[in-house]
């Protein structure tokens, strides 16, 4: 059984719409309030609806607030169905233009059910750097389960800034790939004459399908940004990550933006080394990348040696799906497309 809705208000639907489902039934939820649940005007709204925070308004962090808004969702489900002792697995969770669309299987389980705690979690998001602490709401281990110990700390030990609190929310993974294969094989023999959207279809789900279960994504820009050095491309920072055995993916959310299993401070030291790179270690800098330096300097041991240009077999994956020619994003269906000035009134 299919149950789909788009709910713009209150979440009152989300309980009923859980007890209404037949046995491994599955729910479609659409989201159009993404001002409240990704943008940084309305946390008292966003807390009352959603039952959780994303990471606000600094720019550092509210890059990945779509991220944290698909995980709020899912983390309200979760709780809902928890209370029927039903267990939710996502199969598919977007964010697409301003909305976001979820695809979650319900079933009753009420082993699955004690594991909602410890797939739940805090986030500690650095207001500096960009650093993010994961704080599981419960311990799992041995299929036993304790109490949770306390992660971090008040400020980040890399730059020194203080950290905004998101959640709590959804920590599992997002995706689910033979899912998003089946639609992909039946979206490859639409008529694309009638659905225009194939296409984009195509590689929005393409792109999920290969994205590391890691949670949240970064901006390489951004990063650039903190470290004032020339811009570094998204294929040599991804031979970077890829040379030093590590991990990464494109993600669906946002142009130029990456996720990695690799630690942060680590991705914070391939930047150092570009920097010096391009620009000498001489080049004054007055920014929270100042502080990260710092405290790479001390801590050696969290330097990198990266190869931007060597092509790994992690970074040869990404750079061929680059250049499959897939539309990912919002394209301008017709010249001039898009708000026009307002009529004049007289």
């Amino acid at each position: 059984m299919w149950w789909t809705w788009t709910p713009t208000g209150p979440r009152r639907r989300f309980d009923s719409a859980i007890q209404c489902l037949e046995e491994d039934g599955m729910l479609l939820v659409t989201c159009t309030d993404a001002a409240v649940l990704a943008g940084s005007g309305y946390p008292e709204k966003c807390y009352a609806l959603y039952g959780g925070n994303n990471f606000g308004n600094t720019q550092i962090n509210n890059e990945t607030n779509h991220e944290a808004g698909v995980r709020l969702i899912l983390n309200l489900i979760a709780s809902t169905a928890a209370k029927y002792k039903k267990s939710v697995e996502p199969v598919l969770c977007l964010s697409i233009d301003y909305y976001f669309r979820l695809f979650v299987k319900v079933r009753t389980s009420p082993i699955a059910v004690k594991n909602h705690a410890s797939e739940t979690m805090l986030v500690y998001g650095c207001n500096g750097c960009g650093d993010k602490l994961f704080q599981p709401l419960g311990n799992r281990k041995d299929n036993k389960f304790n109490y949770p110990k306390m992660v971090g700390s008040h400020s980040c030990k890399y730059c020194e800034s203080s950290y905004n609190v998101a959640g709590p929310m959804y920590a599992g993974n997002l995706h689910l790939s033979a899912f998003i294969d089946k639609i992909l094989e039946i979206n490859a023999k639409a008529d694309k004459e009638v659905y225009s959207t194939t296409e984009r279809i195509r590689g929005m789900l393409t792109i999920a399908k290969n994205e590391l279960e890691h949670p949240f994504y970064f901006n390489v820009n951004q990063l650039c940004s903190l470290f004032k050095c020339p811009p570094l491309s998204l294929q040599k920072f991804v031979n970077a990550i890829g040379n030093l055995d590590h991990k990464c993916s494109l993600t669906h959310y946002k142009p130029n933006t990456v996720k990695t299993d690799m630690p942060w401070i680590r991705v914070l030291a391939i930047f150092k080394q570009w920097r010096e790179q391009e620009m000498g270690k001489d080049k004054e800098l007055n920014t929270v990348g100042a502080k990260v330096i710092a405290y790479l300097q001390q801590h050696p041991e969290d330097d990198t040696n990266a190869d931007f240009e060597t092509e790994s077999a992690e970074s040869k994956k990404i750079h061929e799906l680059r250049k499959v020619k897939m539309v990912r994003f919002q394209q301008n269906p017709r010249k001039n497309w898009g708000p026009r000035k307002e009529v004049s009134r007289g």
